[in-house]
């Protein structure tokens, strides 16, 4: 359901501004990464610097969020400093729900604060508080103190390479999850913001049409337990569980994408499993709980004894191979190890792994020195080193990324959807705008052909749009193994109380995407950028990929060199930017 009220806050001066969400803004955008892409389209003038006051975040909840499983997400939107694109992350954990139940739809920073600042939310205000205790010190902790001053309530905070503008720094909720890729942390660290805190609230979100919500909630979770990738692979080993399947196919790049296939069980779910203790460590209300720690026995130094217990985050598939395969890595405690580091410092571990595997491409060897990786971290955390800024900038002939952003671990050669994908992704190289490896690697809804573009441009188009209108609701993107436009828009017309069809919910996805679409070309991209990197064309054919790409622009309605044609705006009810 929505609320109808959101805040604009400007940091510079400190004022507060209660805001009426127009009814147009949600009947077309829904909340989330639509409602944000639409608040800053309108307020972000054409070639803001993305680390000055200029830009602007929105962060937004959506009208399923809190009401139904897999709904425990906030979104944020902003301009990248990484790649200058249109940007849209959202974060899983508590948070959303927490925001949701304050009643705002959204929240817009703008502006700079001249001394570090957190923003203390409830369901009556906002308000602008010193930060100067929790400045200097990383994520850990950040959360330990703000758990002093506010228990029981719910935050998220940036560490020191959000501070020192780490181009793909992270900010980080619950101590492991992340608002991840293009760099929300340096976009706060440059606004002097450390930390967005909501304190609990007794309000609880309800669906406007209540039976008709009951009966499409029980629905979608019939359809999530009989999922065997949700509650199977999924719920059994986390994301890890996707490694075998990649790994088996042999599209799993390695050595910063020189090479593909190989051995992979050291990250397998199943290997991982047998290292000790797993847990689950589920998001908020989530049946599937595909966060997981290792339990791990302190001991102490006086006794020689175990003591207390400590959790040790398994890292994703995506950061197991940036840290592992990626860098031709094979000592598990050392990717373990980085991925600690990432969270306590706020970096996104793609490009993180992305990054340092351009640099060290010629000399990997050196990598595999016991403490190597993990110093090379704390540099770039620190900003003390020159990766911090990203590949395509520090190395640029060997980067592997789109637009600027790197490449997660899937070949473009073994999945040619995907490579499709990646190339026209709006925020860059990003596996989650379309999840083409669903169809191609793990046949959901239905297996198809990975090594072919036949029937493949207009899926990606299809699947972006549902991908889009998933991120405004806002659901986990894994929901979407069990559930399909259907079953969201069922959810959301009980919800709302407004009737949604399924066709509906794909054109607001589309009208999303096209938006995101006018605001990258007002910033200079176009058809080039819809590309992958040079290294990708030595196993995806180059004329079979420009031809499906100009089939992917008929089907989206843009011309020859992929802008929106006025007949598809007016269709979408959009107004040039």
């Amino acid at each position: 359901m929505w609320k109808g009220k959101g805040l604009e806050v400007d940091l510079s001066d400190g004022s507060v501004e209660k805001i009426e969400t127009p009814s147009s803004f949600l009947r077309d955008f829904l909340g989330g990464r639509g409602l944000g892409v639409r608040i800053l389209t309108e307020h972000l003038g054409a070639g803001a610097d993305p680390l000055s006051g200029e830009n602007e975040i929105v962060f937004a909840t959506g009208p399923l969020v809190g009401l139904t499983p897999l709904s425990a997400r906030c979104a944020a939107v902003t301009k990248s400093p990484l790649t200058g694109t249109i940007l849209d992350s959202s974060v899983g954990g508590s948070f959303g729900v927490w925001m949701k139940r304050t009643g705002w739809d959204f929240v817009c920073l703008k502006g700079r604060n001249k001394e570090p600042a957190a923003l203390i939310l409830d369901d009556s205000e906002a308000k602008i508080k010193p930060a100067g205790d929790l400045w200097g010190k990383n994520t850990g902790d950040s959360f330990d103190l703000l758990e002093r001053s506010y228990p029981g309530s719910k935050s998220f905070v940036i560490g020191r390479a959000g501070e020192r503008k780490v181009l793909y720094a992270c900010a980080i909720s619950d101590m492991r999850h992340a608002f991840g890729r293009g760099g929300i942390g340096a976009v706060m660290g440059s606004k002097n913001l450390k930390a967005v805190v909501v304190k609990r609230s007794k309000a609880r979100p309800l669906p406007l049409d209540p039976t008709a919500f009951e009966k499409a909630e029980k629905e979608a979770i019939r359809l999530i337990r009989a999922s065997p990738v949700l509650s199977g692979g999924l719920k059994s080993y986390g994301t890890a569980a996707i490694a075998g399947v990649v790994g088996y196919l042999g599209i799993m790049p390695r050595s910063n994408f020189r090479q593909v296939g190989g051995k992979c069980e050291l990250i397998e779910g199943e290997q991982i499993a047998r290292s000790g203790k797993i847990r689950r460590r589920p998001c908020h209300g989530c049946p599937i709980g595909c966060k997981r720690v290792l339990l791990k026995e302190e001991t102490s130094e006086d006794t020689g004894e175990g003591g207390k217990q400590r959790e040790i985050d398994v890292p994703e598939y995506e950061t197991l191979w940036a840290f592992g395969p990626n860098l031709e890595c094979e000592d598990l405690e050392a990717i373990f190890e980085a991925n600690r580091i990432c969270n306590e410092y706020g970096m996104d571990t793609i490009s993180a792994g992305g990054t340092i595997a351009a640099c060290a491409e010629e000399d990997f060897e050196r990598l595999k020195e016991k403490g190597r990786l993990a110093q090379w971290l704390k540099r770039i955390g620190e900003g003390e080193d020159e990766a911090g800024q990203g590949s395509a900038r520090v190395s640029p002939k060997t980067s592997m990324t789109i637009k600027g952003m790197e490449l997660p671990g899937y070949d473009p050669g073994g999945a040619l959807g995907q490579s499709l994908s990646y190339a026209t992704s709006n925020r860059g190289g990003c596996h989650l705008r379309a999840y083409m490896i669903g169809p191609e690697i793990m046949g959901k809804p239905k297996q198809i052909d990975r090594l072919s573009f036949a029937g493949k441009p207009g899926l990606v188009y299809r699947f972006q749009n549902l991908a889009a209108a998933v991120d405004s609701l806002i659901m986990c993107k894994f929901s979407s193994f069990a559930l399909g436009e259907e079953e969201y828009a069922n959810l959301l017309s009980a919800a709302v109380g407004e009737y949604y069809s399924p066709e509906d919910l794909l054109k607001t996805g589309e009208r999303i995407y096209n938006l995101e679409r006018l605001f990258n070309l007002r910033e200079g991209f176009g058809k080039k950028d819809d590309t992958l990197p040079e290294r990708a064309f030595e196993r995806v054919d180059r004329e079979e990929f420009e031809r499906a790409l100009f089939e992917y622009y008929c089907w989206r309605g843009w011309d020859e060199e992929g802008a929106p044609r006025q007949e598809k705006l007016k269709e979408l009810n959009i107004e040039p930017l």
